[in-house]
């Protein structure tokens, strides 16, 4: 009864902790997808384009233009990575633009293989990661404030 007691509260403090940096985690990424939210850049939307492609690693893709809104999809795919025999799930991205009132606006989101194309206001699809390598190309010193804030949510949260 010893040993079962013991095995208990090991496992106990285990998800006690994994659980607080899950909690760390969530905390983080909420406080940046809020930051990021509707962040608006006072760069011209075709070199504010050119970068978001650079930064998500995309050269290629559907691109089109719908009212004055900039969209360059990839879907996600179904393959193997080199040398492996086994299929992944290989993530999609999809990135709206445009301007309003002289400063331009962007959201990236992360697509997954099999899923609906994410709405515009679904933050959790959001691939915020991507969208503060951009800030950080035109606004490092943002891009810091954001990383910090983020941080300091994710230690309150744990």
């Amino acid at each position: 009864m010893r040993h079962v007691l013991r095995c208990l509260t090991l496992a106990g403090v285990v998800l006690l902790v994994g659980c607080g940096g899950g909690r760390q985690r969530f905390a983080e990424e909420g406080y940046l997808q809020q930051q990021l939210y509707d962040h608006s850049y006072d760069i011209p939307l075709d070199s504010l384009w050119t970068e978001a492609k650079a930064v998500a690693g995309v050269a290629h893709g559907e691109e089109r233009s719908e009212e004055g809104v900039r969209v360059f999809f990839i879907p996600a795919r179904m393959g193997a990575a080199e040398g492996d025999t086994a299929p992944q799930e290989l993530p999609g991205i999809l990135m709206r633009g445009w301007e309003r009132d002289g400063r331009g606006y962007l959201h990236i989101f992360h697509v997954r293989y099999g899923a609906p194309v994410p709405r515009s206001d679904d933050l959790g699809a959001r691939a915020s990661d991507l969208e503060l390598k951009l800030l950080a190309r035109f606004h490092p010193e943002e891009a810091r404030r954001f990383q910090e804030g983020a941080r300091r949510a994710g230690q309150r949260a744990r």
